[in-house]
């Protein structure tokens, strides 16, 4: 491309890594849930890995509905032939997502996202999420309670990707607080579960290949620690906290919003290395790609924020608390590159896309 640096694949896994940075009880794998679940933006690679973390909070395939643009692309096919139900509508326009009957039987709404999966800045989140909420808000909706993936983040964060999941976020609060205040209607309400880094994301071509040679690229310190949550965890937990959603008095229960910081692990740019090589048999090093850093700064603005983010958050998230909220649903990341095969070098990020290995 005339004009531009070339990117190496080392850079553009940063990339990957900093765009992404989500009350309830325990419950086992077999529980079985109330109600059909509508799930919004899960039908992409990372997406079917939340899927499967609402299964293993008990739902059913036939109890997700999944929302799609494309019902006829050959995953939604291979989706709808596993007894997913799938719904097509476009979220960009209002008269789509009012032409179905997106909320019929539903009891809660999981929003994985809103956004396009496109490198740059997408400004449609916020709106999809507005002209979602006007249909949950409708007098027909049966939905009691969303729960939405979104970025944790200290104030003054300075980033543009993290200042619209809020926004979102925002979108929903005040549906909340402008459907509770009607009298005729059942309670609403909604959870934002703020995540830091998706273990996933490390499977993408731009990381693997690198860790796997006995290098891990992070724009900081040794001793710089990071949080990590694994998507399936993400599921995991909204499936639980919707499910449990007013278990004891719907009407009060169920009539407040709440933000929720979640990972399941807190470790070192170092230990993360270290991680790697134990699990892949051979040695793995951090380094910090500080040439990397200073072409972002130079050329593309909005990296260099979020790899200032990353480099400066002071955001805490308590690991160890969570962990006694949601017993069993934290995954460490020692335990997500063993349950992810982390060291079979035959597979890859594509993995996570097939269907086959979905656990019904």
């Amino acid at each position: 491309m005339s004009g531009m640096l070339t990117i190496s694949k080392t850079f553009l896994c940063l990339v990957v890594l900093l765009i992404h940075a989500t009350s309830g009880k325990g419950l086992s794998s077999t529980s079985q849930s109330k109600g059909q679940l509508l799930v919004i933006g899960a039908t992409g690679t990372t997406g079917l890995r939340a899927i499967q973390g609402l299964m293993d909070a008990g739902y059913k395939p036939q109890q997700l509905r999944l929302l799609t643009r494309n019902a006829n692309s050959e995953k939604c096919l291979a989706l709808k032939n596993a007894g997913f139900e799938i719904a097509q509508a476009d979220m960009e326009d209002l008269n789509s997502l009012r032409g179905q009957d997106l909320t019929t039987g539903c009891t809660g709404c999981y929003v994985h996202s809103t956004s396009s999966d496109i490198p740059e800045l997408d400004k449609g989140e916020v709106p999809r999420a507005e002209n979602l909420a006007l249909v949950i808000g409708s007098e027909k909706n049966q939905i009691r309670h969303i729960v939405y993936n979104s970025a944790a983040a200290h104030e003054d964060h300075g980033v543009a990707r993290i200042t619209q999941k809020h926004d979102v976020e925002n979108v929903f609060q005040n549906l909340v607080q402008t459907h509770n205040n009607k009298d005729d209607n059942g309670k609403l309400s909604f959870t934002a579960l703020r995540c830091n880094i998706f273990m996933e994301e490390l499977w993408k071509v731009y990381t693997r290949p690198t860790i796997l040679k006995g290098r891990y690229p992070l724009p900081v310190r040794g001793k710089r620690k990071i949080y990590l949550i694994s998507v399936r965890d993400l599921g995991k937990l909204a499936g639980s906290i919707i499910r449990n959603s007013g278990s004891n008095n719907p009407d009060e229960a169920s009539s407040f919003t709440e933000t929720i910081n979640i990972a399941g692990d807190y470790l070192s740019a170092k230990e993360i290395a270290q991680a790697f090589g134990s699990a892949q048999g051979t040695p793995c090093e951090h380094y910090n790609p500080r040439l990397m850093t200073l072409k972002a700064w130079w050329k593309f603005p909005e990296l260099y924020e979020q790899i200032r983010f990353i480099q400066t958050f002071t955001v805490q998230t308590d690991v160890e608390a969570l962990k006694g909220r949601f017993p069993g649903m934290l995954t460490s990341f020692a335990d997500f590159l063993e349950e992810t095969q982390w060291g079979n070098k035959e597979l890859s990020f594509s993995d996570f896309s097939n269907i086959a290995n979905l656990k019904l």
